[in-house]
């Protein structure tokens, strides 16, 4: 998709090069410059792209219907877009943050039990077949595994391929993750095993056995050569899951995808580490593993930051996980 306005095109073009040349992968922030380009040509034809106040709060109106934290961050995304556009044009109108609608607080993440996610997995199994996957229960059993004993993110494993799995060495490859960054994934040998028979089945049923296959197949659109998300279906699925089962917040809502982290997490806090020998590098590195994604309010400069973050979790993280931070975070003091 190119940008259409004459006044702006060109200039959001080269905010964008800026950006990904910094390292950005800028997807979200693309698709929402060519939005606000686009409706500026529709509202502004033949009168050139020129912003002010009423233009702006227009556009602001269109996206009523998303949610506030969406709003600010698309608001957001503009107003830099306008800032950096200012550097070089006579801009004389820049939207003032203190309009734009107030992010609501971030959701609690809902952690999931060891016996809610046996329940979840039995039903899985009774997930019948579908259309383009005749194995859908078993892709989704090993999809939640995955997530809930290794701490894989949603993207991580809608990315992963046959070629990533190791079964020698029990350790997965993830490309290209958050950061850019790439690491390697080590399976505990229950987990490995279920991967195992899970290639196995998908060998003997010649269904994507090929390396380059995703390991949880997506859906492929019958009007064009274009797949569908794999976690899309896996969010849906999981969704179903949890209201089925009964595993929901106080608020009846099913856990995010995302909160199936914490469980790996925070079970790398209840094992600890060699309590000889503990050098700050180790703290620092169980801090970022236990809890670093849990909260914002962990996201400080010092080990006391995440207790607070992990204070914060519903239900509470186990009795044994909370003990072992302290001791660590008493004995770098």
């Amino acid at each position: 998709m190119k940008t259409i306005g004459d006044a702006l095109g060109p200039s959001i073009e080269r905010y964008l090069a800026h950006k990904k040349a910094l390292g950005y992968q800028y997807t979200m922030e693309r698709w929402t410059l060519l939005h606000w380009d686009a409706f500026l040509h529709r509202h502004q034809r033949g009168s050139g792209q020129t912003v002010d106040s009423q233009t702006f709060g227009c556009w602001a109106r269109a996206l009523a219907r998303l949610a506030p934290r969406v709003q600010r961050s698309r608001l957001r995304i503009v107003r830099s877009f306008l800032l950096y556009h200012a550097r070089d044009h006579a801009v004389t109108f820049i939207p003032d943050l203190a309009t734009f609608p107030k992010a609501s607080p971030t959701r609690t993440p809902r952690l999931v039990s060891p016996a809610e996610m046996a329940n979840l997995l039995a039903t899985a199994t009774q997930l019948p077949p579908s259309p383009y996957n005749p194995l859908r229960s078993q892709t989704i059993r090993v999809a939640l595994i995955l997530l809930f004993c290794c701490g894989l993110r949603r993207g991580e494993l809608q990315r992963l391929t046959l070629k990533h799995v190791d079964a020698r060495q029990n350790q997965l490859h993830v490309e290209n993750t958050k950061f850019h960054k790439s690491r390697w994934v080590p399976l505990p040998d229950s987990v490995a095993q279920e991967v195992r028979n899970y290639l196995e089945l998908r060998r003997q049923e010649q269904f994507c056995a090929e390396p380059d296959s995703y390991l949880i197949p997506r859906r492929r659109s019958s009007a064009s050569t274009s797949t569908r998300s794999a976690g899309e279906g896996i969010t849906q699925i999981w969704q179903h899951l949890c209201i089925t089962v009964g595993v929901v917040d106080e608020r009846g809502r099913p856990p995010r995808l995302h909160d199936l982290r914490h469980h790996s997490e925070l079970g790398i806090s209840a094992i600890g580490l060699p309590p000889s020998g503990l050098r700050i590098g180790a703290v620092n590195r169980l801090r970022w593993t236990t809890a670093w994604s849990c909260s914002p309010a962990i996201w400080g400069t010092g080990i006391s930051t995440t207790r607070i973050g992990m204070c914060s979790l519903s239900p509470p993280p186990s009795k044994k996980a909370a003990t072992r931070f302290e001791q660590y975070r008493h004995a770098v003091r």
